[in-house]
């Protein structure tokens, strides 16, 4: 599984950053989180900032503690950036494969750019309440596990259907519907 996690949106929208004031130590308390994390499900994790306004002419790319903290050269986004990546990975992969990338961002809109270029997640307002839902019904196919708590702080439960498309449900974030 490989995450891409949109760095400074993580620290706007965590409330584990609320207090601090110095985005350095906001930078290295998410890349710890992110990389006990990483370490700990053994997965692939890309850990993004934002450089277009630096005066970086290249993406910087740097291995910290088993993850890849990526800094993106002047004048693109880290939305462009993961897309880009989202773009690439999902390339070379077979029409009815899906490989599992899931993408850390409290943007709404880059949710929906994301998630159509190679993953269906479906908003819903209670995931436990979901999931119970699903077990209580007797399906032959897509029978739901626990709810896995993700990085950035939702909860979310995937089930793959008959044609091995994965269905991530999840709760919707503050800035759901809107844009």
């Amino acid at each position: 599984m490989l995450y891409l996690v949109d760095g400074y949106n993580m620290i706007g929208a965590w409330p584990e950053f609320r207090g601090l004031t110095d985005i350095s130590q906001s930078r290295e308390l998410l890349i710890s989180m992110l990389a006990d994390f990483a370490g700990f499900t053994g997965d692939e994790l890309m850990l993004v900032f934002d450089g277009y306004k630096g005066d970086k002419p290249k993406t910087s790319v740097e291995r910290v503690a088993g993850i890849d903290v990526i800094f993106t050269k002047r004048s693109e986004t880290a939305d462009r950036f993961i897309e880009r990546t989202v773009d690439e990975r999902m390339a070379n992969l077979p029409r009815f494969s899906r490989q599992a990338i899931r993408v850390a961002t409290s943007d709404a809109t880059e949710q929906n750019v994301i998630f159509t270029r190679g993953a269906v997640r479906i908003p819903v307002p209670d995931v436990s309440a979901y999931m119970a839902q699903l077990r209580a019904k007797t399906h032959g196919n897509a029978r739901p596990g626990e709810p896995e708590r993700m990085p950035w702080g939702n909860y979310e439960i995937t089930i793959q259907d008959p044609s091995s498309n994965r269905l991530t449900f999840f709760p919707p974030g503050p800035d759901a519907g809107q844009g």
